[in-house]
């Protein structure tokens, strides 16, 4: 019981950290899709920074940041349906830069992660 409340409390506080970040993005872009990949991408860096440092890690420090608060901070359902409402609505380029962009900026974003975490770790 106390794993899922730990994941729990995780997933509450990453839920509202992604209305959050949407509603900043939203001041910065006013596409909502655009929150969305700006969500998906900082939560990618996000267990990019903490996946190499996660075998050091409690088991349940894992379970709250990257089941909890990361789980539920990024996902990428609303991704795809953002992508399939384009191309249904026959807005077959922003649909094909949107999937293009949203599925190769969040992997960087990831990449970047855990070469700076690499980083922090070996000084």
């Amino acid at each position: 019981m106390e794993k899922v409340l730990i994941i729990c409390l995780g997933a509450c506080m990453g839920a509202l950290s992604r209305w959050g970040a949407c509603l900043l993005a939203l001041r910065w872009f006013s596409d909502q899709s655009l929150a969305t990949f700006f969500v998906n991408t900082t939560g990618s860096f996000g267990i990019g920074l903490f996946l190499p440092l996660a075998a050091k890690a409690t088991v349940e420090f894992r379970l709250f940041l990257m089941i909890g608060f990361l789980g539920a901070y990024t996902t990428m359902s609303s991704f795809a349906a953002e992508v399939v409402a384009s191309i249904f609505e026959r807005r077959y380029w922003q649909a094909a830069v949107h999937w293009s962009c949203g599925s190769l900026f969040p992997l960087l974003a990831c990449i970047c992660g855990v070469w700076l975490s690499s980083q922090m770790v070996t000084r």
